[in-house]
Order: C-alpha cells, then structure tokens, then sequence
C-alpha cells in the first residue's frame, strides 16, 4: 500500500532506540525525510545512518526536552535541517520513577514521571504547531501505553502519566479543528523490546498468556500503524487512542 508519504518530513522523538527508532526507520522507509530525536549522539548516529543506508534522509535534533532552551533547540535543528516540520511523533518515553515506590506518598516519584513524560511532548507540540497551522496540514502522533487504560491495584506515576497523554490528546484533537492538523495516541502492551532483553521472555509470555492474543507485540506492528496516522490516508482520524495491545485492556475507548 502506498501510504503516500513522499515527500513529507517528520520529527521523531525518543528515536535512539527501541519503539522510537522503529516507527523513524518506518517513516522513512515510506518516503518521509526524518529528525532523529534523542539525548545520546552516538545511538542517534546509528540509528540516522541505518536510514541513510537505505537511500533515505535522516538528520539528528538532539536535546533534552525535559528543557524549555534543549527543546527550542532540537526543532529548530530538525526545521533547518528538513526544510519544515509536517509530522511530530512524540515518542519519548523513559520513566525515571520505574522500579522506585510510587505509592501515592512518594510524590518525587510522580513528579518525576510526568516532567518525563508528559512536557516534552507539550514543549514539542507548544513549538511544532505553528508551522503545521500554517501549512494547513500536519500530524502529531503521541505513544502512550496500555497501561493508561488498565492501570496496577497500586497508583503508578508512569500508567496515570500516559493517561495524562491520552486525555491531552483528545483535548488537543477538538482544539486544533479545521486546521488540518490531526493528533492521535498509540497506546501499546507488552511489545518485544530490548528494555526487556533482561527478563525471562518466557515469564513475560506466561503473564499475558490470558489476553486474547497472547504473547509480546512487536515493534514493527505499532511503528506500521504510526505510518498509517501520519498518512494522508488517516486524514479522517482524529482524537482517537489505539491500543495496539493484544486485548490487554478491557476499557472501551
């Protein structure tokens, strides 16, 4: 399928590595000029030279978007780089409050989640619009998590930090109307990553084996559906959060 994606240039976030680089390599693989987003050089190199290998454009826009200046930055890097911004995947999604207490008493810990999590795609999505109003078309995609809509008996600062980015979404989606700019989530389960090169693959099939499709996700499955909202083929979609979960949720949307 022709995605119609010739053409167009994307800013990808959290893109050194794991589901972030994936959904970069899948954007280019369909034609769109791509800025690699990140904070370490070295694994933003080979991740913007693996794209370049195959005849496609990639650049780097790097930065810590925990930070106003970084993220200033970063998209202008990725803009006098690419020429424009059309597509903005925010994918960045390092939690530092995992494997630490996060019981409702630890509030560092949730602070810290949605400093991580949530503002950085705020301050890209702040910067990124503009040109996309202007233009009278653009895509902003942000990457949330399954666990948003089934979150642990326990508070967590990461689950309710990507609801956070669910509902921005949504809200973002009605205020952008008839601008031609559309914004959609990707909440994704368990897919097989290298963050869990460390785990038993074995436990890990085991504790969703119940789910209606049971196992791990990959990442070429959400990357491929990412593609599809930057498209102008998902024109027509909007507000909308797609769990790419294996029936791990049981919320209805």
């Amino acid at each position: 399928m022709d995605l119609a994606l010739t053409g167009k240039r994307a800013l990808v976030t959290g893109a050194t590595s794991g589901l972030g680089a994936e959904i970069a390599r899948t954007l280019a693989a369909e034609g769109v000029a791509v800025a690699i987003g990140g904070r370490d050089r070295r694994r933003a190199d080979a991740v913007a030279q693996s794209i370049r290998e195959t005849g496609s454009t990639a650049v780097l826009a790097l930065g810590d978007l925990t930070d106003d200046a970084a993220a200033d930055a970063a998209l202008s890097a990725a803009i006098d780089r690419l020429g424009g911004i059309d597509i903005l995947v925010n994918a960045l999604g390092h939690s530092p409050a995992i494997g630490r207490d996060t019981a409702p008493v630890a509030s560092n810990a949730w602070a810290a989640d949605y400093s991580a999590l949530v503002l950085p795609g705020v301050r890209m999505i702040h910067r990124a619009t503009p040109a996309m109003r202007e233009s009278r078309w653009g895509r902003i995609i942000q990457i949330a998590s399954a666990d948003a809509m089934t979150p642990a008996a326990v508070p967590h600062s990461y689950s309710s930090a990507k609801a956070a980015i669910v509902n921005m979404s949504l809200g973002l989606a009605k205020a952008l109307s008839g601008t031609g700019i559309t914004v959609n989530t990707l909440s994704p389960g368990l897919i097989r990553t290298p963050a869990y090169a460390h785990e038993d693959e074995a436990a890990l099939i085991e504790r969703h084996a119940r789910q209606p499709v049971a196992g791990l996700g990959s990442l070429q499955g959400v990357a491929a559906m990412a593609a599809w909202l930057a498209s102008p083929l998902a024109d027509h979609v909007t507000g909308a959060n797609i769990r790419i979960d294996g029936g791990f949720s049981p919320a209805v949307n």
